[in-house]
């Protein structure tokens, strides 16, 4: 990581030992490295990172399971814009693990529609997603009651269940319930 950018540590309170969760990641990921959470089981790490090359900046939630020592980027957002897969939303932000890391539940601004033009595409606002790491697949949690539709405020500090049944959130939106 760059000289400045702080890592993502582990450490073993038993043992002493060490270990740098932000090492698997590629040289272009150069941090800032930031808001690391924790499974309870010990065994997950989540935190978002930050990569650079040349003018391109690209922001994501990363996981690292300690057990294996697999490293792996599970939501990305480049210059500001999203990716154009709709299960890779923007930046993520307020991680939460489930008590064994099998689901992850995050916060960060809805992607604009990407068939507008670029002048008249707007961000939505914060929403939260499940993520499942058993399946690599993500489902929009605050979705409005038509089950498709962004919540129309944010929706912001998500918190799992220890099995990853249910997410509670925080939310000013009309149009959820």
């Amino acid at each position: 990581p760059a000289r400045d950018a702080h890592m993502v540590l582990w450490l073993d309170t038993t043992t002493g030992s060490a270990v740098n969760c932000t090492a698997g990641l590629p040289s272009e990921w150069v941090g800032p490295h930031t808001r690391p959470a924790l499974s309870a089981n010990g065994r997950v790490v989540a935190f978002c990172s930050q990569a650079a090359q040349g003018d391109i900046s690209t922001h994501a939630l990363v996981l690292h399971d300690l057990d294996r020592s697999a490293t792996a980027v599970i939501c990305l957002r480049t210059n500001g814009v999203a990716s154009a897969d709709p299960k890779v939303p923007a930046h993520a932000l307020q991680a939460q693990l489930s008590a064994d890391g099998a689901f992850v539940a995050y916060a960060t601004p809805a992607p604009p529609n990407p068939i507008l033009p670029p002048e008249q595409r707007v961000t939505v606002p914060f929403q939260v997603y499940l993520y499942e790491t058993q399946t690599g697949t993500t489902r929009l949690v605050s979705a409005a009651t038509d089950g498709v539709s962004f919540a129309d405020a944010d929706a912001v500090e998500p918190r799992l269940a220890a099995d990853g049944r249910g997410v509670a959130f925080l939310s000013r939106a009309t149009n959820l319930l």
